[in-house]
């Protein structure tokens, strides 16, 4: 899954190694604010990697797939 994840990324976005939330969220064919609910998620360790500076964010793609794999399994298997 996180092979198929980040092909699909870097088709999208040849070449980048981090993106902004807009970015971020047309790559999951989401809208922002799920993206910005990650982010500000109430616990550090649940949030998605990301890098900040004042307002300015940009997620790093490799690592944000595999954290996107990562929650989205444990997610399951707390519904299962």
């Amino acid at each position: 899954m996180f092979e198929m994840l980040l092909a699909d990324f870097e088709s999208k976005y040849p070449g980048k190694a981090f993106l902004t939330i807009e970015e971020t969220a047309s790559a999951l064919d989401c809208p922002k604010r799920v993206v910005y609910n990650w982010i500000r998620r109430p616990e550090p360790k649940m949030r998605p990697p990301m890098i900040q500076n004042g307002k300015w964010i940009r997620i790093p793609v490799r690592a944000f797939v595999q954290w996107l794999v990562k929650d989205q399994s444990q997610t399951l298997e707390c519904h299962a």
